[in-house]
């Protein structure tokens, strides 16, 4: 009985999906899960508004057996969904992974529509089960494919990854929120006076203002009799 070889290729296959723009490029790159072990189905339509159910996925039948590596790419969370193929101009019996299907988790804090749930949804009837928004390699459009898991503690493991990321993501949001406002508060503090500098104002008109004092009338007379106003009285 011949051996069955394995080679896996530990990096992600280079297609023009995966790899990063000239002015996105990758300045920080964590893998938060590796799964050795998934099953990929087809989604049917939901029938009813209950949610999606696992029962409806024929199960034993799925699209294909994969391993999944949970990564963090900038402010992206990329799940790769890697399935094997027999590895070209190899020996017999020699396999290869290839990317079979790909999420980009692209959070946005600020709206709702944009939250987990858009990208990974849970199932009604089963913790080992989740629908997953992928984006098609081939049409560039995204659909919704069904991920399972063997053992239950690899989906608590991928729950958990995900909520890893939310947080953290939140941390450093806040984290440049307040480095903004601190840059603020100092660039508006150099703005004020120095000890012992003065402020010079120039009015309109040239000189500064004079205070003048009326003697005598009736300013003095108010002032003099604190605030009361006297009638004088002249003899003819």
């Amino acid at each position: 009985c011949k051996q069955k070889q394995h080679t896996h290729n530990t990096h992600t296959p280079p297609t023009h999906h995966t790899m990063p723009k000239k002015e996105d490029q990758v300045l920080m790159e964590q893998t938060l899960l590796k799964v050795d072990e998934i099953f990929v189905y087809r989604v049917p339509p939901m029938k009813s508004s209950g949610g999606h159910r696992a029962e409806d996925w024929n199960l034993p039948k799925p699209l294909a057996t994969c391993s999944l590596l949970v990564m963090r790419r900038n402010d992206a969370l990329v799940l790769n969904m890697m399935a094997e193929k027999p590895k070209e101009g190899g020996p017999k019996g020699a396999v290869e992974e290839h990317l079979f299907a790909q999420c980009n988790i692209e959070l946005d804090l600020d709206d709702e529509a944009k939250g987990l749930d858009h990208w990974v949804e849970t199932v009604a009837d089963s913790s080992r089960y989740f629908v997953i928004r992928i984006l098609d390699l081939k049409t560039g459009r995204e659909a919704q494919v069904g991920m399972g898991f063997r053992e239950r503690a690899d989906a608590t493991n991928f729950r958990m990854s995900l909520q890893e990321y939310e947080r953290a993501l939140t941390r450093e949001k806040k984290g440049e929120a307040a480095a903004k406002e601190r840059e603020l508060t100092s660039s508006l503090g150099k703005l004020g006076l120095k000890d012992g500098e003065k402020l010079n104002i120039k009015l309109p008109g040239g000189g500064g203002s004079k205070k003048r004092e009326k003697k005598g009338g009736l300013d003095s007379h108010f002032s003099q009799n604190n605030g009361v106003l006297l009638k004088n009285h002249h003899h003819q």
